[in-house]
């Protein structure tokens, strides 16, 4: 057995062709038996299908007509024996809403129509007498010879459409009394059987009754496509003369089914064949290739000896076991100081000076780095040695050991390191941080203090468009200009732009920019170093701040001052004319009126110091107490004090404020600040109308805005509008005005880092903007 398939082996390899041919023909004949099973197989599922969906229609019509059988025997219910309809509609009601199948219930009393349910649209119906047209009489006739309930149609039904009919003849005292009757719509009955989601393009149905009369057959559905009686199914309705058709519309279903089988078989039968045919032709092809192969081998160990000996880096063949030289370049015998005959002797471990680094030679380690001994006693060199296995059947167990002298490379990275540390300990001194940004790829390098500054993990991708979205919205469209300008004329430029980093915090930065270009002139990069100055630039505010709150506060004092001289100058005036008067002989009623007359001028002169005290108070307050206040509760006592004054002027105050709303603020400054401006709304309230308060909040980036609002007589801002907030200024000849209160409230808010202000028109109301600073 063994000799004969030998045979046949032999036979294959020196004939192809006919190799080739055997396998198509054997491929093809499984192809043939698979594709007539599939055919087979593809019918008896189609077949099953039809009689499954024939069973189902047949069912869900026999169903129907179950259920009129068994209502016309319910509706003879209503019929007493001695003839009389009693309770009909309520019967016929019950059925027709039990069966939604039934449209029309009816009794025939000798043949005539005399009760219908539902009447309407049915009208035509009553009292037609069945025996007057033939095919009614003898479909009457019919009923009664048999006895039996009995199925009519589909008929023209007289109140229009076509429809089932079915009848039970009933008696009553041994004497015919009539018929009762239900009507099924034929279009109802198809829609229940489900014929509508059956009948289509691949499969058609058909139901068939024979004429009472012609006994031509007549067809329920749609008669346009003719009966294939070879290849339909038929099944037989019961109670019933129907008969139920179903068929494909295309015979060849499993023919079209098993063609893409039968070719694919056949495609791959080919196939089989031109393959076994190119393989068998491989073993001389093989020969061929081998010769090729051995003569490229042979140029290829030229070239390697050539490439051996011309190479600039040192190249050894070494045995695996032992560690011994067998072949060495010209360039390693240069770089030990040795010639090559020299090194053939030597073991490449014996020339390593570290017994760490005399191991992993001794193991073939891939790649390492070691110090080698050359010729002269006090010289090493640091090279790099890169092992690759060469086992071939002349070379069993040996590697080539690739060797680079890396000495000045290493000592010039030693320097690097150096320089970076040194590089690194000067940015971490000064705070520096160093950035570089490729255009190309769009992304950036930072070091750990930008990170730092921006709140950002250092592990981020950074890329133009992330770092933009921390730049200040005020600055974006400066730092983009500058980058841009900087791009386009391949300088440097130094500038400061804000950021806004991850914790919220608005940071203050100085970058210097310059440019890398390539060949062409081209930028390819931007690197610079970038400092954060934000405290600088708080001191600079501050003194800026304090620079100008001096400015203020001597031209405020220096007014103050030309007031209160003013106002002593007429004080001591007055005094000095009342004591004149006294050192004269006056009568006693005159004396007393002279002693009046002093009081109120020392009363007068003891409110101008007080008020005098009070703004210098203010001034010399620089760190005043502070702390967090909650604002309702500040308006809440300033109504409490003034509750006299609210509740006299009927004065309404109208608070739209968010219930945790704090600022910080000195509380004596925010109490007396609430005090004076409600106060105000009242005492200046228009004489024909309540006064109205309104108290709302706004904030921004720096501020927190309370807004003042009131109803009553305004200010003539066009007159007064630069002494509004002036000391001892008023507007009004009301006999409380003092015009101290806005000059006080001013200088309160101001020392606290915020400011006041009004919009006001005559007759109308004033409003009092406050903005109470975020940052003090």
């Amino acid at each position: 057995m063994r000799t004969f398939f030998k045979k046949v082996n032999t036979w294959f390899l020196k004939n192809p062709a006919k190799a080739g041919l055997s396998a198509f023909l054997f491929m093809l004949l499984i192809a043939l038996i698979i594709s007539f099973l599939k055919f087979k197989n593809t019918k008896a599922l189609r077949l099953t299908k039809e009689e499954q969906i024939a069973t189902v229609i047949k069912q869900n019509i026999e169903q129907s007509l179950n259920a009129a059988y068994s209502a016309v025997l319910t509706l003879s219910i209503s019929i007493e024996e001695n003839g009389e309809v009693k309770e009909f509609e309520e019967i016929s009601k019950k059925l027709l809403k039990a069966n939604p199948n039934l449209s029309v219930t009816q009794l025939v009393p000798n043949g005539v129509i005399k009760h219908i349910y539902p009447l309407h649209k049915n009208e035509a119906a009553y009292n037609y007498n069945l025996f007057d047209e033939t095919f009614d009489r003898i479909s009457a006739e019919n009923a009664i010879e048999k006895n039996d309930v009995y199925f009519v149609g589909p008929i023209d039904l007289v109140q229009g459409g076509k429809g089932i009919i079915a009848r039970l003849p009933i008696s009553r005292k041994g004497k015919f009394w009539g018929f009762t009757a239900v009507v099924i719509r034929l279009e109802k009955l198809i829609e229940t059987a489900g014929i509508p989601h059956f009948n289509g393009e691949k499969m058609h149905l058909q139901i068939v009754s024979p004429h009472l009369v012609s006994k031509q057959p007549i067809y329920l559905l749609d008669s346009s496509t003719k009966i294939n009686y070879d290849h339909a199914q038929k099944l037989d309705i019961k109670r019933t003369n129907w008969s139920l058709y179903v068929w494909h519309n295309n015979y060849n279903f499993a023919w079209a089914e098993t063609i893409p089988y039968f070719v694919s078989g056949f495609l791959l039968a080919l196939l089989c064949g031109f393959l076994v045919q190119k393989l068998l032709k491989k073993p001389a092809k093989l020969q061929k290739r081998i010769s090729d192969q051995a003569s490229k081998l042979l140029d290829s160990e030229i070239k390697f000896k050539s490439i051996f000996e011309q190479a600039g880096l040192g190249i050894a063949l070494v045995n695996s076991s032992t560690g011994q030289i067998k072949l060495a370049n010209k360039r390693l015998a240069e770089m030990l100081g040795k010639n090559k005959t020299e090194l053939q002797d030597l073991v490449l471990q014996d020339l390593c000076i570290d017994i760490a680094h005399k191991k992993l030679i001794h193991k073939s380690k891939n790649k390492f780095i070691c110090d080698l001994k050359t010729n002269c006693e006090k010289k090493r060199i640091t090279a790099k040695i890169t092992n690759s296995p060469l086992n071939t059947l002349q070379h069993k167990k040996t590697h080539i050991a690739i060797i680079e002298d890396i000495t000045e490379k290493r000592k010039a990275e030693q320097r690097l390191i150096d320089l970076q540390k040194l590089m690194g300990m000067a940015i971490r001194i000064s705070k520096l941080g160093f950035w570089e940004y490729n255009l190309a790829s769009d992304s950036s390098i930072w070091s750990d203090r930008l990170f730092e500054i921006f709140g950002i993990d250092s592990s981020t991708v950074l890329n133009r468009e992330f770092i933009n979205e921390f730049i200040h919205p005020n600055d974006l469209a400066l730092y983009k200009k500058e980058l841009d300008k900087i791009i386009k004329s391949s300088g440097t430029s130094t500038f400061e732009f804000r950021i806004i980093n991850s914790a919220k915090e608005i940071k203050h930065l100085l970058t210097r920019v310059e440019c890398r270009t390539n060949q062409i002139g081209e930028v390819t990069r931007l690197r610079g170093i970038t400092m954060d100055i934000t405290q600088e630039k708080k001191v600079e505010r501050e003194l800026q701040n304090s620079y100008q709150t001096v400015l203020a506060q001597n031209k405020r004092l220096l007014n103050f001052s030309y007031i209160v001289s003013h106002n002593l100058r007429s004080h001591t005036s007055n005094i000095q004319g009342i004591l004149s008067l006294l050192q004269e002989d006056l009568q006693k009623p005159e004396r007393i009126e002279m002693y009046g007359l002093l009081r109120e001028v020392t009363n007068s002169l003891d409110e101008t110091l007080n008020d005098l005290n009070e703004v210098i108070n203010i001034q010399n307050n620089k760190n005043v107490f502070i702390q967090t206040l909650a604002i309702k509760e500040y308006i809440s006592k300033a109504k409490k004090i003034l509750h006299k004054e609210i509740t006299s002027s009927k004065a309404k105050i109208i608070e739209n404020l968010p219930e945790d709303l704090k600022i910080d603020f000195n509380p004596a400054y925010l109490e007396s600040i609430f005090l004076n401006l409600i106060s105000n709304a009242i005492k200046y309230r228009h004489p024909k109308r309540y006064p109205v308060i309104h108290i709302t909040f706004e904030e921004d980036a720096s501020y927190k805005i309370i807004y003042i609002k009131d109803n009553g007589i305004g200010i003539d801002l066009q007159r007064y509008r630069k002494d509004i907030f002036g000391m001892y200024k008023k507007f009004t000849d009301h006999k409380d005005a003092r015009g101290l209160g806005l000059f006080v409230s001013k200088n309160q808010i101001e020392a606290m880092g915020g400011s006041i202000k009004v919009e006001s028109s005559l007759g109308e109301g004033s409003t009092f903007t406050l903005y109470f600073s975020k940052e003090i």
